[in-house]
């Protein structure tokens, strides 16, 4: 759907809609009460009283319900309009009747709600650019811990790859697709079922295949799903056999699945590429399968830079695939227009993480020599620094919840 401008008639329509519903609702209680209180007797009385019950009175409160339904409806694409239009949506409200207090940041290009849900967590796609005349689209999708909340991330991130993608002067769009239910994130050890699961992915796949297929755009138009983290699954599920996706890209994924690229069941012509920074802890959990960077695999394997992120932590090389001084971002323009990407040739230093993952009180030491220079003192800062905080987290709760889940009964 394409919003409007005026969010502020559409609340004001919305609240007429949610006061009609209330007066209808009132009015058949009225008469209802009015009927049960007349001074009539006889079998007619008491045709018309059970009339009212099953047939006035249900009929009364379902207008009143769509009423209401309408009202939640506009409210919701209100709440969206600001939701694009904002710089820290990070908590939007959604009470009726009132905005979310959030200031303009993509204002400067075009940008549409495709699809928007509320309800639970949230679910928002949102295209920036000239969707209906990119001769290329990417489609981003996101992983775990993904929801309307956080939508602010997911949008600099389209909104920055579509600043790479304008540079290269070839007509292009971006959409931040969150149309599934994203698992929670690794906040809460509760929620490691939903992350070492593929129901969701499962899910999230049909619905973004559905999504590809059903896109309006120009039938010559390239597409490009880029999958991050858990969302790599989902664009991988949903790129299978689909001859809708041109490319695939799946950044840090912590497995496909599959144990081969040709295991995939990739459309002809699909092209397949991977990348996973050096510090970035969740490619090399393999939950899902083995590593899509590893040798072997069978995908194209890009060029991610160091990935320590913009402050320079292990713990932010997992987010840093976007980031403009990542190394990344440029490659993933290149193969969004279909070129040729800078390609990762691996060398000794990709296997310091690996070293400080099999033993963190000698990992920081031993990454720094294997890997040498620059690059190893980043990774042996990063392992010191994130010690049990992120790499114990990850290797501790995701084994213990893994075998639980897998447990021979």
């Amino acid at each position: 759907m394409r919003l409007g401008n005026d969010t502020s008639a559409l609340e004001r329509l919305a609240a007429l809609l949610s006061e009609a519903s209330v007066r209808l609702t009132d009015a058949s209680a009225t008469v209802e009460s009015m009927v049960a209180s007349a001074r009539w007797t006889g079998r007619d009385a008491e045709a018309f009283a059970l009339q009212m019950r099953t047939t006035i009175r249900p009929s009364f409160l379902a207008q009143a319900r769509r009423l209401d339904d309408a009202a939640a409806s506009i409210r919701a694409q209100a709440s969206a309009q600001v939701l694009v239009s904002s710089a820290e949506p990070t908590r939007p409200s959604l009470v009726p009747g009132q905005r979310p207090s959030i200031a303009p940041v993509t204002s400067h290009r075009e940008s549409t709600v495709l699809q928007f849900d509320p309800t639970g967590d949230g679910q928002i796609v949102v295209a920036l650019g000239d969707l209906a005349h990119a001769r290329h689209i990417a489609v981003l999708v996101p992983g775990a811990g993904s929801a309307l909340r956080n939508t602010a991330p997911r949008l600099k991130q389209a909104s920055d790859l579509l600043d790479a993608l304008d540079a290269m002067h070839e007509p292009s769009a971006v959409i931040a697709w969150l149309g599934y239910d994203a698992p929670a994130g690794l906040a809460s050890v509760s929620s490691l079922d939903q992350v070492l699961t593929t129901t969701k992915a499962t899910d999230g796949a049909q619905r973004l295949s559905t999504f590809v297929s059903e896109l309006r755009r120009d039938s010559t138009a390239s597409v490009t799903l880029i999958g991050h983290s858990y969302g790599s699954l989902v664009a991988a599920k949903a790129a299978a056999g689909n001859a809708n996706v041109d490319s695939l890209v799946v950044l840090g994924s912590p497995g496909l699945g599959v144990s081969s690229a040709a295991e995939l069941d990739l459309a002809p012509g699909t092209r397949f590429f991977a990348g996973a920074t050096l510090g970035d802890p969740i490619s090399h959990t393999e939950w899902f399968g083995p590593d899509p960077t590893s040798p072997g695999f069978g995908a194209i394997v890009l060029d991610t830079g160091p990935g320590t992120g913009s402050e320079g932590q292990l713990a932010n090389a997992h987010s840093a695939y976007f980031e403009t001084s990542s190394g990344s971002l440029a490659n993933l323009a290149a193969v969004v227009t279909g070129r040729s990407p800078q390609i990762r040739h691996d060398g000794l230093s990709e296997r310091s993480l690996d070293i400080a993952l099999d033993g963190l009180d000698r990992g920081a030491a031993t990454a720094g020599l294997v890997a040498g220079g620059q690059v190893g003192e980043a990774v042996a800062a990063g392992v010191a620094r994130t010690g049990t905080t992120v790499v114990g987290i990850i290797e501790d709760e995701f084994r213990r919840t893994w075998r639980r889940l897998n447990r021979t009964p």
